[in-house]
């Protein structure tokens, strides 16, 4: 007859899920505290990066230059969100399975 594992035996058994789930987690924790406090200093370079490339790559359209940065910095924040969100859910669903 088979008995059923204790909790710890098989959180065990899941223990390099759960230690990566726990480092996405906090991947996205650093990333929201890097975003908070150099929100400046990243917009900042970003738009000296897309300065450069100015002409060549927007035709010195300056509204399509904001564009994409509003957007660069929306994808950034994004990162951050979907990191703790996919942790978490990989946290929850291992400990239930």
């Amino acid at each position: 007859m088979n008995t059923p594992e204790s909790l710890p035996a098989s959180l065990r058994t899941a223990s390099l899920g759960l230690v990566l789930a726990v480092l996405t987690i906090l991947f996205g924790q650093g990333l929201g505290i890097v975003f908070g406090l150099n929100e400046d200093a990243i917009k900042g370079r970003m738009k000296a990066s897309a300065s450069k490339v100015r002409d060549s790559v927007y035709k010195g359209d300056d509204a399509a230059l904001k564009a994409v940065l509003d957007k660069s910095w929306v994808y950034m924040q994004r990162a951050h969100l979907h990191a703790g969100g996919m942790g978490t859910t990989a946290l929850v669903l291992i400990v239930l399975v």
